[in-house]
């Protein structure tokens, strides 16, 4: 629950500094994203990583090399729409070009459950490795 709180408490809608306010409490050696990596394929929902677990797994050569950060490019990307789209919705009325945009429910409910499992994520992480 350590980053349920601190996402509460600094109100975080920057994603980018996640990793300057947790990376400290982690111990020498271990960064937030590269770890994260295999965490988010072991989801299996390729519309938050980029990849489902048996497409991670057939990697090789220099893509296998650059899976983690393709995973982790992807899931900021997919993290940022959903903070921008909560900004248009509080703040634009939902307009970002004047024009109203659409939310089905089983978009709304994707959303909600990739916010879920990122917080969960992160948070089994933090409470894994933290040094304090």
């Amino acid at each position: 629950m350590a980053t349920r709180a601190l996402m509460e408490r600094d109100n975080l809608l920057r994603l980018s500094r996640l990793k300057e306010l947790l990376n400290p409490a982690l111990p020498h050696g271990r960064k937030l994203w590269p770890d994260l990596a295999q965490e988010f394929v072991d989801l299996n929902r390729k519309r938050l990583a980029g990849y489902r677990k048996a497409e991670y797994s057939a990697l090789v050569g220099k893509a296998k090399s650059e899976g983690p950060k393709d995973v982790t490019n992807n899931v900021m990307t997919r993290m940022g729409d959903i903070v921008q789209r909560r900004h248009d919705i509080v703040h634009n009325c939902d307009r970002p070009k004047t024009a109203k945009q659409r939310l089905t429910l089983g978009q709304a409910k994707a959303m909600l459950a990739d916010v879920h499992d990122f917080v969960k994520v992160l948070d089994q992480h933090l409470d894994a490795h933290r040094i304090y």
